[in-house]
Formats: structure tokens, sequence, C-alpha cells
């Protein structure tokens, strides 16, 4: 599933439309006795709709209320999306991302859950920690149904011979020297002549086979920076959700990212250019870079039926300071938007989604990890009997402090416009000096935020 990658043009599309429509949704209350039948819900991810039309129908035979999905590409989906809610067709059910329903609910473009919930005897689940960040004040906008974990994707052809896969899950991390990750990305990068990273002679003009790769660079750095800086023990507000103050100016920070300009000047990391042009599958498919920094939502696209071409494998992240492994878990969820005139039926469809009958199908088909305890075991043993090793998935999800929520601010799509220009345009171009960068980044940051 897309997470956060290739927000920018989104994001501007979804800060100019919200700016425009405001709070022309329409209210949240309890008027309505349910309305039609027969609702509307959209999804980004082709790999999920025929596993939601599943739910959909035995939601159908449950109620006998109908849900009929549309996927939309993620590319088109939040400015589609946008303009639909300012035009009022929105329809009554989407699929949310943590990243974008703050600025939503701060426009009035989402339906408070509670008051159905509450009507309806249904419980949000609290041990489920991302689910706090769906709440604003008491109200509930929407309710996890899935998670996620990052670790490191590759190309079984571009490892050598006297690099195993067990070496490959026990790797460190640090800010200094970059540890053994960084020892293992020399060793794992070729020029055009053959001669490795590490080796007298290489060429770093001239690289073939680069040894690792991040898909873009933002403020988050979901799959490209946050695994580093997180293992250090830093965190990018004073709170979540709704953090007041941002934490960018951190010396770690800048260290980190001294250290990440470095290996691209060096000839060890693919461009991020190259990364944006080609897209992530092709950089790992035409052999351009060995590892890649992956989430887990890209597991059932990499299961070796699914390419019978190539031989992809997932590894553990390196540990850093923390002495683990840290990792952001995200989260989606059904958000019912306030101009729905269905809105207490499509509050039973958000049960009925985040509910142990919806999530034990989405198991069986391995294309998410739903947040239900049993079924995320469901699908990681899914995803195990089709060929992905899931066994450094399940450490990070048995080990609790290894994961960090994704960071929830207000004026979440300005950050992230401002972070594409700090973060893909600047630094991870080696321009600009990251101590200095990111004091600037921070102080505007903290300008949304306060």
């Amino acid at each position: 599933m897309k997470r956060n990658t290739a927000l920018l043009v989104a994001a501007t599309a979804v800060t100019a439309a919200l700016a425009l429509t405001g709070c022309t949704g329409g209210g949240s209350g309890t008027s309505s006795s349910g309305g039609s039948k027969n609702l509307t819900a959209v999804l980004w991810d082709p790999t999920q709709l025929p596993v939601y039309e599943k739910c959909a129908a035995e939601f159908k035979d449950k109620t006998g209320i109908s849900v009929k999905y549309t996927q939309v590409s993620w590319n088109n989906y939040w400015q589609k999306l946008t303009t639909e809610l300012s035009a009022g067709t929105a329809p009554d059910i989407f699929t949310d991302h943590v990243n974008y329903f703050a600025q939503y609910e701060q426009t009035g473009q989402l339906a408070d859950l509670t008051p159905y919930f509450k009507k309806d005897g249904y419980k949000v689940d609290d041990s489920v920690a991302s689910n706090k960040l769906w709440n604003v004040d008491g109200k509930q906008y929407a309710v996890s149904q899935d998670q996620d974990v990052e670790g490191l994707l590759y190309n079984t052809a571009d490892i050598p011979s006297d690099t195993s896969a067990a070496s490959l899950s026990q790797l460190t991390w640090n800010p200094t020297d970059g540890g053994t990750f960084q020892k293992m990305i020399e060793h794992l990068t070729v020029d055009d002549n053959g001669v490795r990273g590490d080796q007298p002679g290489f060429d770093k003009n001239h690289v073939k086979t680069y040894g690792f790769s991040v898909e873009g660079a933002d403020a988050t750095g979901q799959t490209s920076w946050s695994p580093f800086i997180l293992s250090t023990g830093w965190y990018y507000t004073n709170k979540n959700p709704f953090g007041t103050k941002a934490n960018y100016d951190d010396p770690v920070v800048a260290q980190t990212w001294d250290w990440l300009q470095k290996m691209f000047a060096d000839g060890y990391i693919l461009p991020v250019s190259r990364v944006s042009s080609l897209g992530e599958q092709p950089v790992l498919d035409q052999n351009l870079a060995a590892i890649m920094m992956q989430g887990s939502w890209e597991a059932a696209q990499r299961v070796p039926s699914y390419d019978k071409a190539q031989k992809f494998a997932w590894a553990q992240l390196p540990s850093g300071p923390v002495g683990h492994p840290v990792s952001i878990t995200n989260s989606i969820g059904p958000s019912v938007t306030a101009s729905s005139k269905n809105k207490a039926n499509a509050a039973k469809y958000v049960e009925f989604v985040t509910s142990s009958d919806c999530a034990n199908i989405v198991a069986k088909s391995g294309v998410e990890i739903p947040v239900d305890p049993t079924a995320a075991k469901t699908a990681l043993a899914t995803l195990q009997s089709q060929g992905v090793d899931t066994t450094h998935w399940q450490q990070m999800f048995d080990n609790p402090s290894w994961l960090k929520l994704f960071p929830i601010t207000k004026n979440a799509s300005q950050i992230t416009a401002i972070g594409n220009a700090t973060f893909a345009n600047t630094l991870a171009t080696g321009q600009g000096n990251p101590k200095t960068v990111l004091k600037q980044f921070n102080d505007k940051v903290n300008a949304l935020i306060k």
C-alpha cells in the first residue's frame, strides 16, 4: 500500500482545495435515521479492492446495506477526493490516511463517528495505539484497520555469495561512521568495471549497482531516513498527536543527514532523482540498487509467484544507538464524509470494516496486516506461506517500543510541501548545510503547529 511517498503534488492540491472548501461539508449530527441502504466508498490500492469487496458482500448479508467501492490511483486519490468534497459529490466512506485526516477534520469535512458508535454499542479498541491518532477532542473520525512496518527489501541477485541472508538482518548503524550497515552497503555497491565499493580502485562516478536506495525523502522520511534517526531515540515533535514544538533542529538530525549526504556523494546510495524518474520497482528489477528501504505494504507484490523473473527478500532494519531497530508504524482507516446523507449506516460499515470478521477476510489475502492481533498473525502466516520471510516484522510487532506512531500535526499538507522542498530537493541532492537547512525548516514547522 502506498503510504507517504510522492506526497508533494497531492499535498499542494489538498491545501489549495481545502482552503476554498472551508466547512462546506455539512454537519455530523445524528438527525438522520441512517439514510439509504446503498453506500459508496473509495480506496486507492488496487490489490485491496477485491478483498474489501468481499467484506462489503459479507456486510450486506448481515445488514442488508450494500457498499459499492471505487478504486482511484494514489497519484489522483487526494486531489479527486478534495474536489468531490468541495462539490458535495464525495462518497459516503473513504479510506483515510493519518497524514491527511487532520487537515480534513480542521475544515469540517469529516463526520464525528462517536455518537453513532455510542448508539450502536461499538467501542473503539484503546489497546490499538494508532486509534488515538484519529481522535480530536474526544471525537473519533476514523478507526485503524491496518498496521505496517518498514524493512530492508533486496534483490537476491545483487547479494554476493560471501554475504548471508542472516547477516543482512543483523546490521548496526550510527550517525558517526554508519556502523556495519555502511560497511555492507559499501560492499554491495559495484562500479561499471566490477569493482566493489570497499575495494581499491572503486569509481564512484560510474556505478552499475548502488548498495542502497531510498524511496524519496520528505518531512517524515518513512521509507528513507526515519529508521536511521528514530533509532537514535529522536522524535519529530514534543508530543503526538498534535505536537506544538518541532525537533528537526536537534543536532542528531543534522549529524544523520551529514552521514547520508556523504553516502550519496561517495556513490553508495542511488541518487533520489533516478528513483523519482523510474519508480521504486524498476530500481530493484533493473539491479540499480541492491537494497531499498520499503514498507510491509509492498510484501504481497513481492511474493515469488508475483514476479517469477525476480527473487526478492526482506531483512530487518539496522539496529541503531538505542540498541534495536525502530520503524514508523502507520495506519489507514475508514472515514465518513460530513456531507454523507447516510452517516448512521456508513458508521455501521466502519464498525464492520474494523471488526475481526472483515480483518480475517483481509488477513487470508495477505494484502495488508490488520490491527486485530489474531488476524495480523494470519496475514503474516499467509505471506510466509507465499515465500515471504515475515519473522522480522513479527519481531517488530512483538516489541511495541520498537514502533513509533506516524506524527500527526496541524497543517500537515503545508508541512509536507515544505518538507519535500527541504529533504528531497535540497538535503538529498547534497545542497545546503544540514544544520542550517534543518534549522530553517524547523522554524517553518513551528510556525505552522504552535
